[in-house]
């Protein structure tokens, strides 16, 4: 709300969300988490809509297993093999592996560029083809 302002003065403002594949499916245990992930595509659709007259594009980045920190943490909770999680984690995609972080920004960062200016109001899923 507060950078409303700022981003109408932009030529080529955009608004880029962070949800989850989480947010098309559903998991046991998981209510909060996939609800919320859910509601965040339908805050983008809305608010693609309601921005549009501004020239402010609203779009949403889904990614699916991706190797982060906490990857590690959960990995060592577990007292997991690495190598043997991460394989588990990437037999989902169609590429067999999980992603990395930079993959989901490389995924933002074209959102947000002059290259995605007739994109508004939709999701990138970045997730190696797990919900194909």
């Amino acid at each position: 709300k507060e950078s409303l302002p700022f981003l109408r003065e932009s030529s080529n403002a955009a608004i880029v969300n962070i949800a989850s594949v989480s947010s098309f499916i559903a998991q046991p245990a998981f209510v909060p988490y996939n609800t919320s992930k859910g509601a965040l595509l339908q805050l983008t659709r809305c608010l693609a809509m309601d921005l549009a007259e501004d020239g402010i594009r609203v779009n949403c980045v889904c990614p699916g297993s991706i190797y982060t920190p906490a990857t590690e943490r959960h990995i060592a909770f577990e007292k997991a093999n690495k190598e043997e999680f991460l394989k588990a984690a990437g037999e989902g995609s169609l590429l067999k592996r999980v992603g990395t972080p930079e993959e989901v920004a490389y995924a933002a960062l074209f959102l947000a560029s002059d290259e995605a200016s007739f994109i508004t109001g939709t999701q990138l899923v970045v997730d190696g083809g797990a919900t194909t």
